[in-house]
């Protein structure tokens, strides 16, 4: 507002004076682009940004944490840097005060957090003869986990509740399939990984029967003795049935060479054939083909007298 006075005199003369008012009684426009509110770091080093305008040539002032900053205002833009030193949040103010004395005030909290976030993964099925598995585990509040595995096809991580995940892990290889957990909190820090393996077995375990023999005769004790190994998840156990009777298992005798074998004295029919059922289950739960021998025992050394009558009708 442009004010002017002229005074003029009894004999003509004029004089003139002007005075410019400059009314405003609206706060400055203010506002900051970098950080957001909240912002959460593990950087020591930050660059604030803003940008402030008024009719007036307004002044600039950061306040955070036992400093005060006035940073210099280009073309409505001002950046001012900040060093965080401790873990902590820090309260931001910045203030925008006008010629006419009208102030606008803007705040930001950002936390500065170097901490590595935890994370585990929970107890997973191995060995296994499925190539699929659904993995668990937990993580820091609000975190991102990452699961690899150079071996199999990890799905999308889903977080049941903000402290808990899940996935979905396809297609692993048989053999030992190693998987990296890692969690990354808000700040940017990575957890270091947490590592489990799945070791897949897909092959049943092998089998030598070496005692009884089919075809053979025993007397009525006798040894039963198989050879069971299995390359990638060990056997878990071998088992014999008698004829009808229950599956049993046979004792580890000699772990170095996989011999199973025992020294049994059944109660069995003398001189008649008996069937001998051998099967074996490795950790993973494969189960091999059943092999069986048949043979006959014989308590004396009498051989068995067959007769046979042939009569005309």
């Amino acid at each position: 507002n442009t004010i002017e006075v002229t005074v003029t005199d009894l004999a003509g003369n004029t004089s003139t004076a002007k005075r410019t008012v400059t009314f405003d009684d609206q706060n400055p426009s203010l506002a900051l682009t970098d950080p957001g509110q909240d912002t959460k770091t593990n950087q020591a080093d930050m660059v604030l940004k803003g940008e402030v305008s008024d009719i007036t040539t307004p002044v600039v002032t950061v306040t955070t944490t036992g400093n005060i900053y006035s940073p210099a205002i280009i073309e409505g833009r001002f950046e001012q840097p900040l060093t965080f030193t401790v873990e902590q949040t820090y309260e931001i103010s910045v203030s925008a005060v006008d010629e006419a004395g009208n102030e606008t005030v803007v705040l930001r909290n950002v936390v500065y957090d170097t901490t590595l976030p935890s994370g585990t993964i929970d107890e997973v099925t191995t060995p296994t003869n499925q190539d699929s598995q659904v993995l668990t585990g937990t993580m820091e509040d609000g975190a991102i986990v990452s699961v690899t595995c150079p071996t199999a096809t990890a799905g999308t991580v889903t977080y049941p509740t903000s402290t808990t995940w899940t996935v979905s892990l396809a297609d692993m290889q048989e053999g030992d399939n190693a998987i990296s957990v890692n969690a990354t909190d808000e700040a940017g820090n990575m957890s270091s990984p947490v590592i489990a393996v799945i070791t897949v077995d897909l092959t049943p375990p092998t089998m030598t029967v070496l005692s009884p023999i089919s075809g053979s005769s025993y007397s009525e004790t006798f040894v039963i003795e198989v050879i069971a190994g299995d390359n990638i998840s060990e056997v878990n156990e071998v088992e014999y049935q008698l004829d009808d009777r229950a599956w049993t298992s046979l004792p580890l005798a000699a772990p170095a060479s996989g011999r199973y074998a025992t020294t049994y004295t059944p109660v069995l029919t003398d001189r008649c054939l008996h069937t001998i059922y051998f099967r074996a289950t490795d950790r993973a739960g494969n189960v091999c083909q059943i092999v069986s021998a048949v043979f006959s025992i014989q308590t004396d050394s009498t051989p068995p007298v067959t007769s046979i009558n042939v009569g005309v009708p």
